[in-house]
């Protein structure tokens, strides 16, 4: 059980940081449109 629940942990997380990223770099990009 701990075996087929560790993959799927670890690509759950893959996929956030995927997110996390993207939504870091749009919010990066609204930032320096606003200063500007």
């Amino acid at each position: 059980m701990e075996m087929r629940l560790a993959p799927q942990r670890r690509r759950r997380q893959q996929r956030r940081r995927r997110y996390t990223i993207i939504a870091v770099i749009l919010v990066i990009i609204i930032l320096v449109s606003v200063t500007l």
